[in-house]
């Protein structure tokens, strides 16, 4: 029997139209596994990503703090009202003792009355390590040593604690309030106060007096 040669082409056709789909459902499942694979791959880079940063605000405060923890609380602040709080203590003498050795001068005014109302020890640590940090480098911009200068100031009103802090600066300098240091993990500082204030309902505000070139940082957090 011959089969007619309509019937044969009509197979061929049907059997390479069978292999092409073939063909397609197996790009599609290759494309599909690509397409999984490569929203892994941005599912981890951004993991990573969190954590690297996570390790830069780590490292970035834990420097400060085994600094403070090294120093020790000073055998002259026996009347501290934060003598509850030596890691505190230990920070704010660490800092008064950095603004002595680079020629600023500072007063430091803790009007504290109900320390057991303070925000927590290791909130108040990185809020006050990073802006005195910030205050002390734009301070060590001015050449005159006897122009530099930094205050702090703390008030304990009921639950609420605010933070002062003031600092000259040089005319030439721009006012951008961060660290003159450059590189990762430097720039970390006001990021990590915003972070505490948003997590405890706090704000902060700047004011920069031109004339008197004198930046103001006030704080509060409850």
């Amino acid at each position: 029997m011959i089969v007619p040669m309509t019937l044969i082409f009509i197979i061929a056709l049907l059997y390479v139209m069978a292999a092409g789909f073939r063909f397609i459902n197996a790009l599609e499942e290759e494309n599909r596994m690509l397409r999984t694979a490569l929203e892994v791959s941005r599912v981890y880079s951004r993991t990573l990503a969190g954590r690297t940063e996570e390790i830069r605000r780590f490292r970035h405060d834990a420097a400060g703090l085994l600094q403070a923890m090294e120093a020790g609380p000073g055998s002259a602040r026996k009347q501290d009202p934060l003598q509850d709080m030596p890691l505190l203590s230990s920070i704010l003498e660490l800092k008064a003792r950095r603004c002595e050795e680079a020629g600023i001068r500072s007063r430091f005014d803790l009007q504290i009355t109900d320390p057991k109302h303070l925000p927590p020890e290791e909130d108040l640590c990185l809020v006050l390590q990073n802006l005195l940090d910030n205050a002390i480098e734009a301070s060590l911009c001015i050449e005159k040593t006897e122009e530099r200068q930094v205050n702090l100031q703390m008030n304990q009103t009921g639950g609420m604690l605010t933070v002062t802090i003031s600092n000259r600066m040089d005319g030439r300098q721009p006012v951008t309030f961060r660290t003159r240091k450059e590189g990762p993990g430097h720039g970390l500082g006001l990021r990590i106060v915003d972070d505490i204030l948003r997590r405890r309902g706090g704000s902060r505000t700047v004011h920069f007096d031109r004339q008197e070139r004198l930046v103001t940082m006030h704080v509060q957090m409850g």
